[in-house]
């Protein structure tokens, strides 16, 4: 976490792009029907601010996280809301959570929200030993606390499995302020907070360009997966390119796709 990253002139400055974005999903409507996530594809002025952070993190870490996707998204509070997941879409679309982060920063929050509800890893390999590997590097999983115990769904291998302890017990909320940037591996388990006041986050996602794509995994598929993958047309340009190749680089995949 890193308190005060955006100044207060980008502070303002995505505001005014989320309100852009507001202004024309309202009037095109969203393209991807999963969820109602706002998605700007023009800069978000933050590369060189992101870029930097990633050198930082690659020289202090064994991350290899070298690149920002070119676009944002912003995430509205009272278009949606998550309950307890680890990222479904950024896992099928991007295929290894590990080294794929988000950088999330909240830019309108309730004074003493942090907005998000996080089951740190260390707590998760301790409390499942045996299962840490399902969870390492992966995603596409759903979680439901039944009292004392917790449900898992994975939307990947389409299989269900149980914790005996509910996640609700271990969780954690960062503390937060307009403008902070807290920085996730893609295969943290989290969830929205409780909607109770308007709140507005940005979010990057940043990948190891050098990463691989394969059929294999794009292919290999649930009903609910498939549900997400037509839902949405960001995965055309993959199913396309894998009628041609069983491997694809990340880094070529994106620059084709700008």
């Amino acid at each position: 976490m890193i308190k005060g990253w955006l100044t207060p002139e980008e502070q303002a400055r995505a505001l005014g792009q989320y309100r852009v974005e507001l202004e024309r999903s309202s009037r095109e409507g969203v393209v991807n029907k999963n969820y109602l996530v706002l998605k700007d594809h023009q800069p978000h002025g933050l590369d060189l601010k992101l870029h930097d952070l990633l050198s930082q993190i690659r020289n202090q870490t064994d991350l290899t996280t070298d690149i920002p996707r070119p676009r944002c998204d912003y995430f509205d509070n009272s278009m949606v809301t998550f309950n307890w997941h680890q990222d479904h879409e950024p896992y099928y679309q991007y295929q290894d959570t590990y080294n794929l982060l988000n950088c999330w920063v909240p830019l309108i929050i309730p004074q003493g929200s942090s907005g998000l509800g996080l089951l740190p890893m260390d707590v998760l390999q301790a409390k499942e030993p045996q299962l840490w590997a399902r969870f390492l590097g992966q995603g596409a999983k759903h979680f439901k606390v039944l009292g004392n115990r917790t449900m898992i769904r994975d939307d990947q291998e389409d299989n269900t499995f149980y914790f005996d302890w509910s996640i609700d017990d271990y969780a954690v909320a960062p503390d937060l302020e307009p403008g902070d940037l807290l920085v996730m591996r893609s295969d943290i388990i989290h969830r929205s907070m409780p909607p109770v006041e308007h709140r507005v986050s940005l979010s990057v996602r940043c990948l190891n360009s050098k990463g691989t794509l394969t059929r294999e995994h794009f292919e290999k598929q649930c009903d609910q997966k498939r549900r997400m993958l037509q839902n949405n047309p960001a995965y055309d340009s993959l199913r396309e390119q894998f009628k041609h190749a069983n491997e694809i680089n990340i880094g070529t995949w994106l620059r084709s796709n700008r």
